[in-house]
């Protein structure tokens, strides 16, 4: 397995990364993995995905304050796939909206 600064740094040619994920955040399964773990690494992805201009492939359980949160605090968004949601519908609205992503870049599914 790569490390992430090998990937981001393009060491390894003969890998081609065409998106960065599954990841996310998932707070229904707190007890495999904390969340301020979650938001920590969640956080780097997220700067992975952006330095490589590459989508994501997201998942979304249970923490869409804190997803919509920090995408709304981004200066630049990645394109991506919202999987596993189980939100509310407004709550899947702000994903798409251009204050949190670019509405013809996230895809939101249930």
């Amino acid at each position: 397995m790569f490390r992430l600064p090998s990937v981001s740094t393009r060491e390894h040619t003969e890998v081609q990364v065409i998106a960065v994920g599954e990841t996310g955040l998932d707070y229904a399964r707190l007890e495999f993995c904390q969340r301020e773990t979650q938001l920590k690494y969640f956080k780097q992805q997220i700067e992975l995905a952006l330095e490589l201009d590459k989508p994501m492939f997201l998942h979304l359980r249970d923490a869409h304050s804190d997803f919509i949160d920090m995408m709304k605090a981004l200066e630049k968004r990645p394109k991506g796939v919202v999987h596993s949601y189980d939100g509310p519908l407004d709550a899947a609205m702000q994903l798409v909206s251009p204050h949190v992503a670019w509405p013809s870049s996230f895809v939101v599914e249930t």
